[in-house]
């Protein structure tokens, strides 16, 4: 009798746990979804990027800008889209941003920048253990998004208010810009990671450099504090 309840009670323990990782597991599927679920084409952004008043809305990822603090006409575009999650399990997205003279080529970009996204909610977060008990359809766990009431960084859109629409975090830009380059530099996203860190490749040109080629290459670690982003030390890898 004794070695029949064990068998049960083994039986039983590892329903509950099979039973448990399925909804993690389901969790997660849900969070990538809702990122993934959003028109990152057609957002709205600070226009301080591309010095421009006031804000910029994409439509399939363009936007035609009449005036801009260059006194010419802007072209402003989004390429690369990354998706990731901060501390406690807070998703976001990476959205690289391109401002560009209405010409067409490399040699018109004028600045580029990547916006980081606070991205929607979803039932349950995944990073969270609590949210692995959760019956599907709960709501998300506290911590999944970003800090209620906290300031919005500087040149960052304030919180839309709503954990089911995203609101930007804040703006990375590059770090290392040598004075002799003909082409501005640019960065990309290379890690995102749950210690609260964004790690993003920066790419500068020399002066013998084609517009489509830079070859040097630098790496920064930006940490999220909860309220903004902040670069540690450039490091030069590649001149």
């Amino acid at each position: 009798m004794k070695h029949i309840r064990l068998i049960i009670s083994s039986v039983a323990a590892l329903a509950a746990l099979t039973a448990t990782s399925g909804v993690a597991s389901t969790a997660a599927s849900a969070q990538t979804l809702s990122m993934r679920a959003v028109n990152w084409g057609d957002v709205t952004i600070p226009g301080r990027l591309c010095e421009v008043k006031g804000q910029i809305t994409l439509h399939n990822g363009h936007a035609a800008v009449k005036h801009s603090g260059y006194g010419i006409p802007l072209d402003v575009y989004t390429t690369t889209v990354s998706h990731g999650y901060l501390e406690h399990g807070l998703p976001v997205t990476a959205l690289q941003i391109w401002c560009a003279t209405t010409g067409g080529t490399a040699a018109g970009q004028i600045a580029e920048g990547i916006f980081i996204f606070a991205s929607p909610a979803s039932p349950a977060s995944p990073a969270s253990p609590a949210s692995s008990a959760a019956p599907a359809g709960s709501a998300a766990p506290a911590g999944s998004a970003a800090p209620a009431g906290s300031a919005a960084p500087a040149g960052s859109a304030a919180p839309a208010g709503s954990a089911s629409e995203p609101h930007l975090l804040g703006t990375l830009t590059p770090q290392y810009n040598p004075t002799s380059a003909a082409h501005i530099p640019y960065i990309a996203v290379s890690r995102i990671d749950t210690s609260g860190h964004i790690a993003v490749t920066e790419y500068f040109y020399s002066p013998a450099n084609p517009d489509c080629c830079p070859s040097g290459r630098a790496v920064t670690i930006w940490k999220w504090t909860g309220r903004t982003f902040i670069p540690g030390r450039t490091k030069i890898t590649a001149s």
